[in-house]
């Protein structure tokens, strides 16, 4: 049993319920660690205090109808398409542009600086373009031959 519920208001606004009957509108959840560890340690914040009301250390605890309303809320606030291809680099060191295919559609951004691109383990990377759009590729070993051969250029 989950300490708290929740659900939508009127206004689409998430509301809180703790499990004394107590209620708390229009919170929001965030991850404290969102990219070495998602699922872990999401806090829900009051919007109008700004204070952390509720803190959820591990998502798979959760009762699935909420777990599935905080995921769905995080995946509106968080930008990060998944790059699934990579189609051209223009040159082999920054600043150039790559030619993507991503979870969100075909796109093109300019990479700045190696610094940008971080290794997370895994396989796991994160881009960030010149913009500071976040870019992700889940597992650089299930890329096909030509994106490694690009990425490679670039580890």
């Amino acid at each position: 049993m989950s300490p708290f519920t929740l659900k939508r208001d009127g206004w689409g606004r998430l509301v809180l319920r703790h499990s004394d009957g107590r209620e708390v509108p229009g919170v929001h959840p965030v991850r404290s660690f969102p990219l070495s560890d998602p699922d872990r340690w999401v806090s829900l914040i009051d919007t109008k205090t700004g204070q952390e009301v509720v803190q959820v250390s591990d998502m798979a605890e959760l009762p699935e109808e909420v777990r599935a309303i905080v995921l769905a809320e995080l995946s509106e606030r968080q930008f990060v398409p998944k790059i699934q291809r990579i189609l051209n680099v223009t040159g082999d060191s920054p600043p150039c542009v790559w030619d993507v295919e991503t979870s969100r559609g075909r796109t093109k951004f300019t990479l700045d600086s190696e610094d940008n691109l971080r290794k997370l383990g895994g396989g796991r990377l994160i881009i960030t373009d010149s913009h500071g759009v976040r870019y992700e590729i889940v597992d650089r070993k299930a890329l096909d031959a030509a994106s490694l051969k690009w990425l490679r250029l670039f580890l």
